[in-house]
């Protein structure tokens, strides 16, 4: 047991504040449960929910995705746009020895090894979108282009590829638009009004995303690719009836588990808001939130921003 109980975070005022606290810790929870099964094959039968021991993974953690997140939340706060950056950075290389899991591009970005087989997929991989999804829901959907300016220099801080960037924007978008929504098909909807409307996006996603509805999960599981991991999480989310079901449909996926698990679990709560059901969540209290360092600040952060308008 983590000894936290996952409520001190949740914050009972307005919808959109409830929505807010409640999606981040839907994706922390995504994110632990969803390691569990990071890189094993696609799952047949009913997903287990349990949160298991996992060799050399403390018990209940969140990985990189969630501490990223919650630093890119931070670069938020008391920053101008043009200091996000580099102050993002600044703060990325101070907390190294608390991100587990941490993936090819921000090893990269770090000055840290990258192995071989991986460079290929640094400044391509699903980080920059992860870290920079949740900062949407700081952003009303009328600030579209304060959004995606504040998204491009975040996501740029370690992923300066197109595809990287655009698929951090589309999905950015879609949390944008989730607290002014109350089902999943207005928030789909949302996602491919960003994808019409925004003119910088490349072609290869434009296809990918035009037909996203055929996307099949590939038999071998979801790579850390940006666009492959954007597709599983539209996929999970058009066809989860709540958030717990959102992290069973995308473990099942196999492949890149906690960081679709994370997202998809996060944007369907951040549209249905089902913080009853989400609390009766069995393992929910053995989830490590004193490991999720910062997190607390990190609500506060989008709250005032969205909702205080400070």
């Amino acid at each position: 047991m983590s000894g936290q109980d996952p409520k001190a975070y949740w914050r009972n005022g307005s919808l959109s504040a409830q929505k807010i606290s409640l999606a981040f810790l839907a994706y922390a929870a995504g994110d632990a449960f969803g390691v569990q099964f990071e890189f094993a094959p696609k799952i047949l039968g009913e997903i287990k929910h349990e949160l298991i021991e996992k060799p050399g993974w403390p018990f209940g953690a969140v990985s990189d995705d969630t501490l990223l997140s919650i630093l890119t939340v931070e670069a938020l706060a008391n920053n101008a746009l043009e200091d996000a950056q580099r102050n993002f950075l600044v703060s990325l290389q101070a907390a190294i020895p608390q991100l587990r899991g941490l993936g090819p591009t921000t090893r990269s970005a770090l000055g840290l090894p990258v192995k071989e087989v991986e460079l290929s997929q640094v400044g391509q991989s699903n980080g920059g979108m992860m870290r920079t999804a949740l900062l949407g829901l700081a952003f009303a959907p009328t600030e579209t282009e304060l959004r995606r300016n504040w998204i491009g220099q975040l996501t740029a801080a370690t992923h300066p590829f197109p595809k990287a960037q655009d698929c951090a924007q589309i999905l950015a978008a879609g949390f944008s638009a989730a607290l002014g929504s109350s089902a999943i098909e207005a928030t789909l909807d949302s996602i491919i009004e960003e994808v019409n409307n925004n003119l910088e996006l490349s072609d290869q996603v434009l296809v990918a995303m035009n037909s996203w509805r055929t996307w099949t999960p590939p038999e071998v599981g979801v790579s850390n690719d940006s666009l492959e991991t954007l597709l599983a999480v539209l996929y999970v989310v058009s066809r989860a009836t709540g958030t717990k079901d959102a992290y069973s449909i995308a473990c099942k996926l196999g492949g890149d588990t906690d960081t679709v698990a994370a997202l998809a679990g996060s944007l369907y709560a951040a549209t249905i808001c089902d913080f009853q059901a989400f609390f009766k969540i069995e393992w929910l209290t053995d989830v490590d939130w004193d490991g999720a360092l910062g997190l607390s600040a990190a609500i506060e952060i989008l709250i005032d921003r969205r909702v205080n308008n400070v």
